[in-house]
């Protein structure tokens, strides 16, 4: 898998994280040099998160290839953008950095996983350590009540209980 930009490999992830800090999804991976649609499509995340009952009434907010639909809401094309959905862009861009915030809690609590000489694919199982330290990612942050995500929303994360009742 090969990056082009970075001229490095690299594996690619597509993530929702809630408003209490939790990793909900995570699909993955992919080729690092993927378009984001590509990881989408794969994922079936349309028709899993319109399944979801937790999901009812709520949106997705997420990268711009996602478009509006039932399920995702987007930044608006500032070509021809009204004043409205200038301001609805600017307001929610902070909401968005959030799965990023999510990604790095990964790295730094586990900063093996961003140690390219030994991440070599094909000789450790990086996709597999990768979700395996988003659940763990998840359970460090219901140990500690919060984390940066859950205090910047104001929602504090499920319990043990709640948490493990809602894996499959």
């Amino acid at each position: 898998m090969y990056n082009g930009h970075k001229r490095s490999h690299a594996v690619k992830y597509q993530a929702v994280t809630t408003p209490d800090g939790i990793i909900v999804h995570m699909f993955g991976p992919g080729q690092g040099r993927a378009h984001d649609l590509t990881l989408l499509d794969g994922s079936a995340l349309e028709e899993i998160i319109s399944r979801d009952h937790r999901f009812r009434g709520y949106l997705l907010y997420g990268d711009p290839a996602y478009g509006h639909t039932y399920v995702f809401a987007s930044p608006f094309d500032k070509v021809g953008a009204t004043s409205e959905e200038l301001v609805v862009n600017k307001s929610l861009s902070s909401v968005r950095i959030a799965v990023e915030w999510g990604f790095g809690q990964i790295i730094s609590e586990w900063a093996l996983l961003d140690f390219k000489r030994k991440m070599s694919i094909g000789n450790v199982p990086v996709g597999m350590l990768y979700e395996v330290t988003a659940i763990f990612a998840n359970c460090v942050t219901i140990a500690r009540h919060q984390n940066v995500i859950s205090s910047y929303f104001d929602v504090p994360p499920p319990t043990f209980a709640e948490y493990f009742a809602t894996l499959d």
